[in-house]
């Protein structure tokens, strides 16, 4: 019978340690989680102020665009002038838009992975993640976004010179050394 006791004892204890355990990683989980969260959303937040400017032509957006190749007036029944949109100037707009568009989904999709996975999310995770940027995607407008991310996680300008230098695709890296005077 004394074994018994023993035993039940060490089962106790196991099971307490494997309580304890538990508790501290589900609080090191809740830390890492609402902070990155935090960054998270406020990286969100900034991004769609900035989809906001670039949409509304009241803060500088390109929703309308003043160039004399992009729109021309003429004159309707009523004598006043409307504004006719150049439609190839529209539908190669509406490209870029949906390609930044496509680009930030990428990124902040990438970004909520990681901090679902109870990683705080740093600079080398943005890295990571625009190493899966295409050459055609990188450009000075998703630059101003990224300097945001880059910002918020702490990049380094010599950080950053330093993963441009090393990537093995020419054409990527060829993008970003051009948008570096964009992001410092």
């Amino acid at each position: 019978m004394p074994q018994a006791n023993v035993c039940a004892t060490k089962e106790e204890r196991l099971e307490w340690m494997r309580l304890c355990a538990e508790r501290d990683r589900v609080e090191k989980f809740k830390s890492i989680a609402t902070s990155q969260t935090k960054m998270f959303y406020k990286i969100l937040e900034v991004y769609a102020e900035m989809l906001e400017r670039r949409k509304d032509p009241s803060f500088g957006g390109k929703a309308v665009s003043n160039d004399k190749s992009a729109s021309h007036l003429s004159s309707n029944e009523a004598g006043g002038k409307v504004a006719v949109v150049d439609f190839q100037t529209k539908a190669e707009q509406l490209i870029v838009d949906n390609k930044l568009n496509i680009s930030l989904d990428f990124i902040t999709e990438f970004m909520r992975q990681v901090i679902e996975n109870g990683c705080a999310f740093n600079a080398n995770h943005l890295f990571i993640c625009m190493l899966h940027l295409e050459p055609d995607e990188v450009n000075e407008t998703l630059a101003d976004y990224l300097r945001v991310a880059m910002k918020v996680v702490d990049v380094k300008e010599a950080d950053f010179v330093q993963f441009v230098d090393g990537i093995t695709d020419k054409g990527l890296q060829k993008v970003f050394k051009a948008i570096t005077h964009n992001l410092y």
